[in-house]
């Protein structure tokens, strides 16, 4: 008896079989990748925050240095992310995009009280 595709159950048998064997393990490992994105802090490096902020690599490192004129205190932290005297650092993903988050409700609550304040004028 034919099926779909013309396979017969003989051809189809094998490959429910091989299906059977690699499903449950794709599915693990998909259900470890979402506990992974739920439950822990993803860090990204520089290029990512760059790319993510739209900041250069200078201007993102003026935000956190408390000496720079441009110093943000509300900018992400970097987070080291090994030993020594220059160790490589990265960023809490959810950290940035909350920061980029903040800047467009400051934009937006600032354009209101613009539009406001022409009212008032």
């Amino acid at each position: 008896m034919l099926h779909h595709n013309g396979l017969c159950q003989a051809q189809i048998a094998p490959i429910i079989h091989g299906v059977s064997l690699w499903l449950p393990k794709l599915l693990s490992m998909k259900d470890a990748q979402m506990q992974t994105q739920t439950s822990g802090a993803r860090i990204i490096r520089r290029k990512a925050v760059e790319l993510k902020t739209g900041l250069s690599r200078s201007y993102i490192y003026d935000r956190v240095n408390p000496k720079s004129p441009r110093f943000d205190p509300t900018f992400p932290q970097a987070v080291k992310l090994g030993n020594g005297d220059n160790p490589p650092v990265g960023w809490v993903e959810s950290e940035v995009d909350e920061w980029i988050a903040s800047r467009i409700t400051s934009r937006q609550a600032s354009a209101s009280c613009s539009a406001e304040a022409k009212r008032e004028a």
